[in-house]
């Protein structure tokens, strides 16, 4: 099993053995995070570096590279995109707050957000959950019905 440390080193290794050679060569290295266990620790921590003499390498050598990094840099904005927008179709239950593919099993128009004051759809993805939210409305309107004690 590699490390962390063993993969830099490795890097840093093949990296030093090209400049040697003289070639033209391409570092990304980063992680957004790291599995230790069982926790993720989230690292920020990224570095890109491309270093290619665009005004020496031969045409050819060149336009490669330059497609080579433009299709890369495509498929990272396509990636992006697609995380960033959510799929047509789903939906985030009201109790369990699970993103679901589908319609929702069950849905409620007419319940009122009591931090807002406002209406809000309340989407339920199965029957368990379609009875926990009828408990809730329950116990909500019993403590709204009950006379406060003074």
């Amino acid at each position: 099993m590699w490390t962390d440390e063993m993969r830099k080193k490795a890097l840093e290794t093949r990296l030093a053995k090209k400049k040697q050679r003289g070639e033209n060569h391409t570092v990304i290295s980063g992680r957004s995070a790291i599995q230790s266990g069982d926790k993720v620790i989230p690292v920020s921590d990224w570095e890109i570096s491309i270093r290619v003499d665009w005004e020496h390498l031969p045409m050819q050598q060149a336009q490669t590279a330059y497609a080579s990094l433009r299709k890369e840099f495509e498929k990272a904005g396509s990636i992006l995109n697609a995380r960033s927008m959510p799929t047509p179709g789903t939906y985030k239950c009201f109790m369990c707050k699970q993103t679901h593919v589908g319609q929702p099993r069950g849905t409620d128009y007419s319940y009122i957000n009591a931090d807002t004051g406002l209406m809000e759809p309340v989407l339920i993805c199965g029957e368990k959950c379609w009875l926990d939210y009828q408990r809730l409305r329950i116990k909500e309107r019993r403590e709204r019905e009950m006379p406060q004690s003074a």
